[in-house]
């Protein structure tokens, strides 16, 4: 099954673009798609230069709030079995807590540890943790609406810095769907500090006025049972084992949890949307 992207639009964190007109433009960028290792021989790559790129009007540095944008790719691409679009969290979908997701990319694999040659794609599987709780950990009003926390309390599986502007994704119908993109987060996989995404969701209407047509395809997640973040209370948060936080990176994924992302076969579930 091959299809067009007329409109030819990825997303990205916005914090990651705003670094990088300190000292570019656009169409110094290059998207690469269908890429695994970033060393070595990618026979089902394809590359294309960026024409615009939109950052969210509200994105806020400080807070990393609104921390999105999107990229206009120079031309259409074909999809394939590499290459493939991902469905996005449609307005209305819930993640409550303890619900799987997986984050994928090349960032380090612990704190100040890059990834070895030939720097295969990764990917690691962490439970969202609700937004109270997230909050509770970071200090209250750190995490908005407007974003979602995934990790293990206990520490140990993250997403790392490198990682940022990666996917957040979440299986629902046998269907893959984008809940987040790689934000922030303090140090890398330590206890307590969950990693922070931009909640998809939330942009479904900007996303749409942006895109002038084809857009891109949105469902709706649904959670089954009951939240238990409804139920959590601050406690005192544990101090910081480790330094001070990371500005524009995100948490880990160690080598005793991540996993090498095969492009060579067809991925389980539905991609196209």
């Amino acid at each position: 099954m091959k299809e067009k992207v007329e409109n030819n639009v990825s997303n990205q964190t916005s914090h990651n673009v705003s670094v990088f007109f300190l000292s570019g433009s656009a169409s110094d960028v290059t998207v690469v798609l269908g890429l695994q290792s970033l060393e070595g021989s990618n026979p089902n790559s394809v590359s294309r230069t960026v024409t615009t790129v939109i950052v969210h009007p509200n994105y806020i540095s400080n807070t990393k709030d609104n921390d999105i944008a999107l990229l206009q790719l120079s031309s259409p691409v074909t999809f394939n079995n590499y290459i493939t679009p991902v469905c996005l969290a449609a307005t209305n979908s819930t993640f409550y807590s303890g619900v799987n997701t997986w984050v994928t990319g090349w960032g380090n694999i612990r704190t100040g540890v890059p990834l070895p040659d030939p720097e295969t794609l990764q990917e690691v599987q962490v439970p969202i943790v609700g937004n109270i709780q997230c909050d509770c950990n970071y200090g209250a009003g750190s995490i908005t609406d407007n974003m979602l926390c995934a990790g293990l309390l206990e520490g140990g599986k993250d997403s790392c810095q490198g990682d940022s502007g990666g996917p957040l994704v979440i299986k629902q119908n046998n269907i893959w769907i984008q809940a987040g993109v790689v934000s922030f987060g303090e140090g890398c996989a330590l206890p307590n500090y969950p990693g922070v995404y931009t909640r998809v969701s939330q942009y479904q209407t900007w996303i749409n006025t942006q895109i002038t047509s084809n857009q891109p395809g949105f469902i709706t997640f649904t959670s089954n049972g009951t939240d238990s973040d409804l139920n959590v209370s601050c406690p005192e948060v544990p101090p910081i084992e480790t330094g001070t936080a990371s500005t524009n990176t995100t948490t880990p994924l160690p080598t005793t949890t991540t996993t090498t992302v095969s492009t060579t076969t067809k991925p389980t579930g539905k991609i196209f949307c």
